[in-house]
């Protein structure tokens, strides 16, 4: 939940705590790479997750669960930084800009006319 406003990056952590942010820090888009036995660990901690849930609201969030593997020193992750621009689809609101998006990049020939297929 981190929305950006005219002049900072604000949002709620998984614990509901507020949160600022620099727009110089890196976030997760959600694209990984695992090896395969990193997907044993991650099955143990789904299961203690389920064994656990006391709030059906809570996610089980990968970038969380790698961070938390990564602090205890059994996962190690590269991160690979990118400077293009990203957008989202978290809310029906947002649908709208991306598509926008899309056409502006297919536009400028960035995307190709054909993205989809």
């Amino acid at each position: 939940d981190i929305r950006k406003t005219l002049n900072t990056i604000a949002g709620v952590n998984q614990d509901g705590n507020p949160v600022s942010l620099s727009t110089e820090t890196i976030v997760s888009m959600n694209i990984w790479c695992f090896l395969p036995e990193l997907f044993e660990q991650l099955s143990l901690k789904f299961r203690n997750f389920l064994d656990n849930l006391n709030n059906p609201d809570r996610e089980f969030l990968i970038p969380s669960v790698i961070n938390e593997l990564v602090q205890n020193n059994e996962a190690l992750v590269k991160v690979l930084e990118s400077n293009a621009h990203w957008a989202g689809i978290t809310y029906k609101e947002d649908v709208e800009n991306v598509k926008n998006m899309i056409l502006d990049l297919t536009g400028k020939g960035i995307y190709p006319e054909n993205l989809w297929k």
